[in-house]
């Protein structure tokens, strides 16, 4: 079943059911072992308000993501302003947290996008 999506260090950060040129290109069995350590990590879905991560961020890593941000396609800048929360398995949840790990850093990506606990 699974298409995999990678980050640039060639980890496992997405699956899905269909094949997504340049995104998710690799297909994998479901008994591979990278699947099912995969799966085995990822815990259930979680929602978070899209301003979490912004207020996270310190002003200078504000500033890189809006530059970041303006330069990605039209229609994944619509996409992102019309959600009404962040989804970690919304199909484009990898796209989103790609932008922050290669603009940022993994670790500060995983932090941004971290459930939300109370306080931010």
């Amino acid at each position: 079943m699974p298409f995999v999506s990678r980050t640039n260090g060639g980890a496992i950060n997405g699956l899905f059911e269909q094949w997504q040129e340049g995104h998710a290109d690799e297909f994998l069995p479901d008994d591979d072992p990278a699947i099912i350590a995969f799966l085995a990590s990822t815990p259930a879905y979680y929602r978070i308000s899209k301003m979490t991560p912004w207020l996270r961020m310190t002003d200078a890593e504000a500033d890189i993501m809006t530059t970041v941000m303006g330069l990605a396609p039209a229609r994944l800048r619509a996409i992102y302003n019309a959600a009404p929360y962040l989804q970690s398995d919304d199909p484009l949840w990898p796209t989103l947290r790609e932008m922050l790990s290669s603009s940022l850093s993994s670790r500060r990506a995983s932090e941004l996008l971290a459930p939300e606990t109370g306080s931010i």
